[in-house]
C-alpha cells in the first residue's frame, strides 16, 4: 500500500513540471509587410492588392500554415510559404478577397489560431503604374500584378475588382440603372460589362449614353462587349466606335 502511494506521489511530482510549462502556444502575429518592402503603394502603410504577397511577422510561424482573411460578410484562405530573398513567411492574398479592412489570422496544423491583425486590401489599380517594359522584356498578362523590372504593372482600371457580364439588359432588373447599381454595390461589383453589338448589328438601344452615364454616376465602370466575326472588320470597328462615343470605359471583344 505504501509502495503504491509513493508511486502515485512520484508520478505527480514528475508530471508537475510538464503541466507548469503549459500547452504549446499558438502562432502569434506581430506585423505584416509588403513584398517587396519598398513597394510604393505601401509608402503610407501596408496596402496590398488581391494576388499580391504579404509578409508575415511573428512567432511560431511555419510553412503550410492556414491563413484566413476575414471581413464582415465572408472569408478567404491561403497557405504560408517561403520566397527566396525574403526573411520569414509570406502568403498570397486570395482571389475573392474584397478591397477594404481585412482581419488576418494564422492557424497551425494542430488548429491553434493566432491573434488577429488588420490588413488594408486595395484594388490593383491603386498601385502606381510601372515603367513601360524595355524591348525584349516580358509584358505581364492582364489580370495580374506581375513585376516589370523594378516596378509594378497593375490590372487595367476597368478590370480591377469584380465585374458583372450582361447580355440582355432587360433581363437585368428590367434595365433599371438604380437597381443595377444597388445590387452591384451589394455584391462588391465595380464594373458592368454590357453587350453593345453583335458583329455589324446593333443590339437595340441597351448600350445608350444615358444608361452609361447613369451607371457611371453610381460609381460603376461600364465596358462594352461585342461579338466579332471578322467578315466585315471596318463595319465591326464602326460599331465599336459607337460604344466609345456612348461613353464606354473599355471595349471587350468576343472573337467568334
Amino acid at each position: 500500500m505504501l509502495l503504491a502511494l509513493a508511486t502515485v506521489v512520484l508520478t505527480a511530482l514528475v508530471a508537475a513540471p510538464a503541466d507548469a510549462a503549459g500547452k504549446p502556444k499558438a502562432p502569434k502575429l506581430t506585423g505584416l509587410g509588403c513584398v517587396p518592402a519598398s513597394a510604393e503603394v505601401c509608402s503610407a502603410g501596408v496596402r496590398v492588392a488581391v494576388g499580391d504577397l504579404v509578409a508575415l511577422r511573428g512567432k511560431r510561424l511555419a510553412r503550410n500554415q492556414r491563413v484566413t482573411f476575414t471581413w464582415s460578410k465572408g472569408r478567404t484562405t491561403g497557405k504560408t510559404t517561403k520566397r527566396s530573398g525574403i526573411v520569414g513567411y509570406v502568403v498570397r492574398v486570395p482571389k475573392g478577397t474584397p478591397a477594404g479592412a481585412i482581419k488576418v489570422t494564422v492557424k497551425d496544423r494542430r488548429g491553434r489560431r493566432s491573434n488577429r491583425i488588420k490588413l488594408k486590401v486595395v484594388l490593383a489599380s491603386a498601385a502606381p503604374p510601372a515603367a513601360t517594359p524595355a524591348p525584349g522584356e516580358d509584358i505581364p498578362a492582364a489580370g495580374g500584378t506581375a513585376s516589370v523590372a523594378a516596378g509594378r504593372n497593375p490590372v487595367p482600371t476597368a478590370f480591377a475588382g469584380a465585374g458583372l457580364w450582361i447580355w440582355f439588359l432587360e433581363d437585368a432588373d428590367g434595365g433599371a440603372a438604380d437597381t443595377i447599381i444597388s445590387r452591384a454595390r451589394a455584391a462588391r461589383v465595380s464594373t458592368i460589362i454590357l453587350k453593345s453589338a453583335d458583329g455589324v448589328d446593333s443590339v437595340g438601344s441597351q448600350f445608350s449614353p444615358s444608361l452609361v452615364k447613369a451607371l457611371q454616376a453610381g460609381g460603376l465602370r461600364v465596358c462594352a462587349w461585342q461579338f466579332i466575326y471578322g467578315g466585315a472588320p471596318a463595319a465591326e470597328a464602326a460599331k465599336a466606335l459607337e460604344a466609345i462615343a456612348a461613353g464606354a470605359d473599355c471595349l471587350v471583344f468576343n472573337a467568334e
